[in-house]
């Protein structure tokens, strides 16, 4: 029977479709839909919130059921996405298909604050009335953005808002900016009932507050040169400063173009006063002729947000590439057997007049010198990138290995010669904390062993955005004998929301590095890891769980609590994966 699940994912308004097309759908509904679901007044499995043939095509991937159902006949042509638009047109001509409105939350009042100061994070749902889905028709605002400021949100341009659902969020903020009675509205435009519709924000400027915040100042724009067409270039930075007297706190840096100007470097957190930070973007034309792009950076600071135009040219085809310099050999000294060191530099440069593509680099024996760092991918014409190799004795002597690097270039593939000595010196290194915390407004989970990190999140680092949940568990802040690094990858492509990802998986870690979306920010801590799912004597299981994109962007959680594991992927619908780390206890 065709369809078995057609209904699960179909909660998202479109256009209403002329009165043809709906009997056309009606047609369509009757050969793909019916056989399952019945006759569509019926609202078996509330089919009458079908309105999104986008979801309906997501949904034939991503329902096993329906992959089989569907999927062979979408492949041959005949299902098409005119019959998913078809079959939602249909769906809009019932009654009470499209009655639904925005439930607007109650007004936040935020009392007396200081001028200047920020207040804490207040969020609020924004949920549907009614029995379909509802669009938002633009990012919801507001309207005095300098004091009440949106600080995050998912209730975003083309969002659905589903029924029965929590909704969407948004949180605000309160700084004011003189003293005395303070107001505004959060708007939201849908295509439901009532639109445009909105909530009341309030509050009252304080005496006694700070300076006002400085000014960050930024090149007006970036010209990042020619490079050929689909070929990532290296990246070009640039500077932003603080030349006033106060810090500024740096919410976001985006890039407009995120495929053709990807951000691939961005130090820009609280910049002092007095000081900087660099941001890093690259070039990766889809086209030949001159392309643009547009880097906006969101801080507290004066002017905010400010942009940076970037520029550049994409060239036909890329002149015949030179080789890769990189040394013969690398020595990696001595190292306590079983113990992996953080890792030595080995530069990768490209002296010729055109970019060289790095295809792989592997090491043999991988598990001996293993690759914990890479920043190579397309080397730049005279530009250069570096590669870490780590040293993990299987035992005490001389060890000796290789590493290859295959390219493009000529003379490829390079062959670097690898040694080091194993001995039998004990390492030292110590527990340490691993935090947890919880950023309501993305609905991630965050953690981290960095001492430094820890102090700047529980004082207030970004808005008190991350919250700690009281959970934690042991890592090593070293090598220790049976131990591992786990690798920390930090990604922006799911904007406006940002995502972490952690793996202690030599594979998986060496894998993402050569992932244009991810970043490899550092080594989090280290840890054991189990065998045959089996954790070691005097460890801790840490278990892992996958969000399956709930929230628009990706996320993990470990747990060292069974319960926690058990309702999240039981109730949460989030993904069980096992045992993922090992904790010292």
């Amino acid at each position: 029977m065709l369809a078995r699940a057609l209904a699960v994912l179909l909660v998202a308004a479109v256009v209403a479709a002329p009165d043809a097309r709906a009997q056309t759908g009606q047609q369509k509904y009757a050969t793909w839909c019916q056989g399952c679901h019945g006759p569509a007044a019926n609202n078996k499995d509330g089919v009458l919130g079908g309105k999104d043939w986008n979801i309906i095509k997501l949904a034939m991937d991503t329902k096993p059921d329906m992959t089989s159902d569907l999927r062979p006949f979408y492949n041959q042509g005949l299902l098409t996405d005119d019959d998913f638009m078809l079959i939602a047109g249909y769906l809009q001509t019932f009654q009470g298909g499209v009655t639904s409105q925005l439930g607007m939350p109650a007004a936040i009042a935020f009392g007396s604050v200081g001028v200047g100061i920020g207040s804490a994070v207040v969020a609020r749902n924004i949920a549907t009335i009614g029995n379909a889905a509802v669009q938002l028709s633009s990012t919801v605002t507001s309207s005095n953005p300098l004091e009440f400021p949106i600080v995050s949100t998912t209730c975003t341009s083309g969002a659905f808002v589903l029924p029965a659902s929590a909704g969407c969020s948004v949180s605000v903020q309160f700084i004011p900016v003189t003293t005395g009675a303070r107001s505004a509205q959060i708007n939201v435009v849908s295509n439901g009932i009532g639109s445009p519709q909105s909530f009341a924000v309030s509050g009252t400027g304080g005496t006694g507050g700070p300076p006002a915040t400085g000014t960050l100042t930024m090149p007006a724009s970036v010209p990042l040169g020619s490079q050929a067409v689909g070929v990532q270039s290296a990246g070009t930075n640039f500077t932003v400063s603080n030349g006033s007297g106060t810090a500024v706190t740096v919410s976001s840096v985006l890039s407009n173009s995120v495929t053709e100007f990807p951000i691939v470097g961005n130090s820009c957190g609280t910049v002092a006063a007095s000081g900087s930070c660099t941001v890093t973007v690259a070039f990766k034309p889809a086209t030949s002729g001159a392309r643009s792009g547009i880097i906006t950076i969101s801080s507290n600071g004066t002017g905010s947000p400010q942009t940076v135009v970037l520029s550049g040219t994409g060239t036909s085809a890329p002149p015949p590439p030179s080789g890769l310099t990189i040394p013969s050999s690398l020595s990696l000294g001595s190292q306590a057997v079983g113990v992996q060191t953080a890792g030595s530099n080995i530069s990768v440069s490209n002296p010729g007049g055109s970019p060289i593509s790095i295809s792989s680099i592997v090491t043999s024996p991988t598990a001996e010198f293993p690759i914990v760092g890479n920043s190579c991918g397309v080397v730049a014409a005279g530009g250069s990138c570096t590669i870490t190799i780590a040293f993990r004795p299987f035992s005490a002597g001389l060890r000796t290995g290789s590493m290859t690097v295959t390219s493009n270039g000529s003379g490829s593939p390079n062959v670097v010669a690898l040694s080091g000595t194993g001995t039998a010196t004990a390492p030292t290194a110590s527990k340490v904390p691993v935090v947890e915390y919880y950023n309501a407004g993305f609905g991630h989970y965050f953690m981290t062993a960095d001492a430094d990190e820890i102090a700047g999140l529980d004082a207030g680092a970004f808005n008190f955005a991350f919250v700690r949940t009281g959970r934690l568990f042991n890592g090593w802040n070293g090598p220790q004998a049976g131990t591992v690094p786990v690798c920390r990858f930090f990604t922006l492509t799911f904007a406006p929301k940002s995502s972490h990802f952690y793996t202690a998986d030599p594979v998986e870690c060496d894998g993402l590095k050569f992932n244009p979306n991810w970043q490899y920010e550092k080594i989090a801590f280290y840890i054991a890891l189990p065998v045959n799912g089996v954790c070691p004597i005097a460890t801790t299981p840490i278990y892992r769980m996958y969000n399956n994109g709930q929230t628009g962007a990706p996320n993990h959680r470990f747990a060292s609590d069974f319960t926690v594991y058990q309702d999240f992927t039981t109730n949460k619908n989030w993904a069980p994966e096992g045992t993922g780390f090992c904790s010292p206890n």
